[in-house]
């Protein structure tokens, strides 16, 4: 806390607010966890941004925004069924002192999360029908092994991302590290399901086939979704 205190006092002065949040504050923090600092400003040229420095021995990853960049931001998460900037908010701690703005956003994002996303609408539901058909069957008829790892790897990604969002009620999704969590959070057993199919040829496409068959069967023939315009 103290090191976060220091970098945003000497760099970002005339902030309104910063917090530090990730993993440093909880019991996943290792030796190597970044400092993850999220910076506020009323206005300001070039926001919002993201930059990587080096201070006190730490990896910082900082987040600057103002509010037009912040609500596109998490906009996006809602968007996305992803709530990366929602959970650096919820579970960030104030470096800068008490503040009002800061605290209604604390308070709105943790109740985001704890609400859960959004359904999928029927085109997005589609969409992960035929995503997970189509990598399936690329899958089976791989000949290359290293296209043949690729494709296992984006198969067992959408698996679990496919898990969440087509629970009832939906669960959130996350990337990286945060895919395994949201997972694991959501069905325990079935992340270790997902997990013991890593490299297994046969059970991944057989789980893939269990969740194209919960959301309405394979979708390839006839299949057609419109662009943006």
């Amino acid at each position: 806390m103290a090191a976060a205190r220091r970098l945003v006092e000497d760099r970002y002065p005339h902030a309104r607010w910063a917090m530090l949040t990730g993993s440093v504050l909880t019991a996943a923090r290792t030796p190597g966890s970044d400092l993850d600092i999220l910076v506020f400003f009323d206005e300001g040229d070039a926001l919002p941004f993201r930059e990587w420095q080096r201070w006190a021995g730490f990896n910082v990853d900082l987040f600057a925004y103002d509010q037009p960049g912040l609500d596109r931001y998490l906009g996006f998460d809602l968007r996305d069924g992803n709530p990366a900037l929602h959970r650096m908010v919820a579970g960030g701690q104030l470096l800068t002192g008490a503040d009002e703005h800061a605290t209604r956003l604390q308070a709105h994002c943790v109740g985001v999360l704890a609400a859960g996303p959004r359904p999928l609408t029927a085109d997005q539901l589609n969409m992960v029908r035929y995503g997970l058909a189509d990598l399936s069957d690329d899958l089976a008829h791989a000949s290359d092994p290293v296209e043949a790892a690729a494709t296992a790897a984006m198969l067992w990604q959408a698996v679990a991302d496919a898990a969440c969002a087509t629970a009832c009620p939906p669960h959130w999704r996350g990337t990286g590290k945060w895919r395994a969590r949201e997972l694991r959070d959501f069905d325990p057993g079935f992340a270790r399901r997902w997990l013991a199919v890593r490299d297994d040829p046969t059970a991944l496409p057989a789980l893939a086939a269990e969740l194209i068959e919960q959301t309405g069967g394979p979708l390839v023939d006839g299949f057609r979704i419109a662009g943006e315009r």
